[in-house]
């Protein structure tokens, strides 16, 4: 599925929920999305990976940078893998991604916000966060998988 704004995966994923054998969730954004609700939508942007949540608990997110006390509160108490961007920059991303494999389905989706990038590789996003990941990084991060 290739979409365009990130509400849009819910649907997806309840779709492919009803078709498939299960799989893990990688998200690749700069935020959690992890509130209950954002804005007053409850199955907003904001709010995708909650609902994700609600879904299936194998949710795996990568460079997040941005997070809510409402959103680390629920993500503490939960098994929720997040490693941030600087993590992801300053390490090798090969092994980060196999530790994360040995904890997923078999089959992932992937949903992928482009404010995950460095602004310097994708300027005008809706939510910009500092201190993204650069391009040949993300691919190299792509590839792991």
């Amino acid at each position: 599925m290739l979409g365009g704004e990130h509400s849009i995966t819910i649907g997806i994923v309840k779709s492919l929920f009803e078709i498939s054998e299960p799989f893990s969730i990688v998200q690749f954004d700069a935020h959690s999305d992890q509130r209950n609700y954002y804005q007053g939508y409850y199955d907003g942007h904001g709010s995708v990976m909650r609902r994700i949540y609600e879904l299936t608990p194998s949710i795996f997110q990568l460079g997040i940078r941005s997070i809510g006390e409402p959103e680390y509160k629920f993500i503490k108490g939960r098994n929720i893998e997040i490693v941030n961007s600087s993590t992801l920059i300053d390490n090798d991303v090969s092994r980060i991604v196999d530790d994360l494999c040995k904890h997923m389905e078999e089959s992932i989706y992937i949903t992928f916000d482009v404010d995950f990038f460095s602004m310097d590789v994708v300027r005008n996003v809706g939510t910009p966060e500092p201190g993204g990941v650069g391009w040949y990084k993300t691919l190299q991060i792509m590839k792991s998988f």
